[in-house]
């Protein structure tokens, strides 16, 4: 499978770019900094483009066989990445006729049925303070769910730059029962295994330990 990584600079990305090469897969890698991008290998390729401009993004995932965004903000005051990344994402796989799409958001930034209450105190106290950039995440997964491609979101717990592990749980349609954190290595492994599970097309997945 070839596959199209959005946000493959940043640290889910690069777990992200490093399990799918050793899984065989072949790799574009899809960046504002290509310099960023501290991976080589004969089935990488890395595009630098405005990743907020579809028609410079449609070469780029052209010929691919499925997209994953780990797009992020880089700090609560930046500007919006998230939805906008994913518009033009999305314009440019229509386009190009590729419809696999996996998106990576957040479970805190909303609630969801079955979350218990210190989860949503949580979220509260978290959409307080993370205002901004939850809005984005919202916004995105609207996008998202409004298109016409065949689409997975996930939702991971806090994520932390432990190890991966494989061993996590995924809830399709809700978030996990007391799951409050996951590694992003470990986000990258269920990035890779949603794609190829046609159980979760056209819905969300919560993942956390």
């Amino acid at each position: 499978m070839r596959i199209a990584v959005f946000g493959a600079s940043g640290r889910t990305g690069h777990h992200l770019i490093r399990q799918a090469l050793d899984s065989g897969h072949r790799v574009t890698g899809v960046v504002r900094n290509a310099s960023r991008v501290q991976i080589s290998d004969d089935r990488l390729d890395v595009v630098e483009t405005d990743i907020f401009d579809p028609e410079a993004v449609a070469p780029a995932i052209g010929g691919c066989d499925a997209v994953a965004s780990a797009l992020g903000g880089t700090s609560p005051k930046a500007p919006p990445v998230c939805q906008p990344g994913a518009r033009s994402i999305m314009q440019a796989m229509t386009a190009t006729g590729v419809k696999r799409l996996v998106v990576v958001s957040n479970s805190a930034h909303t609630a969801e049925r079955g979350d218990t209450v210190p989860r949503r105190l949580v979220q509260l106290i978290l959409g307080q303070i993370l205002r901004a950039p939850f809005e984005d995440l919202k916004r995105m997964e609207h996008d998202v769910r409004e298109s016409s491609l065949d689409w997975t979101i996930l939702r991971p717990a806090r994520m932390t730059d432990g190890p991966r592990t494989g061993r996590y749980r995924l809830a399709i349609g809700q978030h996990v029962p007391n799951g409050w954190s996951i590694s992003r290595a470990d986000v990258a492994d269920a990035i890779l295994r949603v794609l190829t599970d046609d159980g979760t097309v056209r819905n969300f997945v919560g993942q956390a330990y």
